[in-house]
């Protein structure tokens, strides 16, 4: 009996020793990222056009693409048009580009627009093109070709800027002298010190 008694013992004690189990903190979830909205499907010509051009002013190549149309698609894969845009931007010292789209033509599905391009060097560029629409599965789409960048361009050609320097006016007195004038000038100059030959030849002379 006394066994039992010292076991009782020993489990009331352990008993009164263990508290009670912490409860685990909670791990926080990451946050779950926002997904990326889907381009939306344009029901009107307009609405093509705007998107469109809209996604063009914020430099929003890979959305410009997703509203062509499948023969454009075709034709020029993703990424050569998010890099013909991106090379033509940086190239030509684009600050900023604004596009206005106009009233559509229901006779021939294209949309006039009128884009200016701010350049460092040449100050603003306005320049007026139009978007060709066709219709797929109730959507609008772009008919796009290469002449929607600049006026004329195609798909083998590209895009340069040269600087064209200014020829300065002549300037003429009431004789027609010219007081001011262009051409090649011819420059003489003294050296400082003779070369070393001449020095040792000039002291044999003398």
């Amino acid at each position: 009996m006394a066994w039992r008694h010292a076991l009782l013992g020993c489990v009331l004690l352990l008993a009164a020793c263990s508290g009670p189990e912490a409860t685990p903190t909670p791990v926080p979830a990451p946050p779950t990222p926002a997904p990326v909205p889907p381009t939306p499907v344009p029901t009107r010509p307009e609405d093509a056009a705007n998107a469109f051009l809209t996604a063009w002013q914020q430099g929003q190549y890979s959305a410009m693409y997703d509203l062509l149309s499948t023969g454009a698609k075709a034709t020029t894969p993703r990424d050569l048009f998010v890099r013909r845009y991106t090379n033509i931007h940086d190239g030509i010292g684009e600050t900023k580009l604004t596009a206005q789209a106009a009233v559509a033509d229901p006779s021939t599905h294209k949309v006039p627009f009128q884009v200016t391009r701010s350049l460092a060097v040449y100050g603003d560029i306005t320049e007026s093109n139009a978007l060709p629409l066709v219709q797929e599965r109730n959507a609008w789409k772009i008919d796009w070709q290469p002449s929607l960048i600049f006026t004329g361009l195609t798909a083998t050609s590209t895009v340069r800027v040269t600087p064209d320097v200014p020829v300065r006016g002549r300037i003429l007195d009431r004789s027609d002298k010219p007081l001011a004038d262009n051409g090649a000038i011819l420059v003489q100059a003294a050296h400082s010190r003779w070369p070393a030959d001449l020095v040792h030849a000039h002291r044999r002379a003398a």
